[in-house]
C-alpha cells in the first residue's frame, strides 16, 4: 500500500486509533518526508505537510524502515537512510509516535529525547498545581 497522508498522522492525538490500527496490521517500510509543502503540493492549496507511506499488510515488522527526504521540486536530490523499526516505532512508546529521523541532527535530538520519561501532561499538570500553590499563599 502506498498513501499520501498527513505528518501530524506520525504523532498526532487525534490519529492515535487510527496509527494503533494500522501499526497493528500494516509493515511500514519506507517513509517519505517532504521539506516544502510548498513545492511539492503548490497548486493543490495544501495547507500542511504530507509523507508518502509505503507499508505492506502483514504483522511482521522489518529490521529497517527507508526515511526519505526531498525539496519536492522535480528533479530534486532525494536523501535516504535506513532506521532501525524499533527507532522509528519504539516498542517502549504507549501512543506509537512515528519518528521520522530524517539526518543526523535530527538523530542526535532524538537520542536526547530518549532520557525525557516525564510526560508533558504531567508537567502541564505540576505547573497548573505549582502555580495554584503559589498564588494562594501571595499577598496581592
Amino acid at each position: 500500500m502506498v498513501a499520501i497522508c498527513p505528518r501530524s498522522f506520525c504523532n498526532g492525538p487525534y490519529f492515535k486509533p487510527f496509527r494503533e490500527q494500522f501499526l497493528d496490521m500494516m509493515s511500514p517500510r519506507r517513509i517519505h518526508v517532504f521539506e516544502s509543502r510548498s513545492a511539492t503540493f503548490q497548486q493543490d492549496d495544501v495547507l500542511q505537510e504530507n509523507i508518502i507511506v509505503h507499508a505492506v499488510k502483514s504483522p511482521e515488522k522489518p529490521q529497517s524502515v527507508v526515511i526519505s527526504t526531498s525539496s519536492g521540486e522535480r528533479g530534486g536530490e532525494v536523501a535516504e537512510r535506513a532506521c532501525p523499526y524499533t527507532e522509528v516505532v519504539s516498542p517502549r512508546d504507549p501512543d506509537r509516535f512515528i519518528h521520522l529521523v530524517t539526518g543526523e541532527s535530527d538523530e542526535v535530538v532524538r537520542r536526547k529525547m530518549t532520557h525525557f520519561t516525564t510526560t508533558l501532561t504531567s508537567l502541564a499538570w505540576r505547573s497548573r498545581r505549582d502555580a495554584s500553590w503559589i498564588f494562594a499563599r501571595s499577598s496581592f
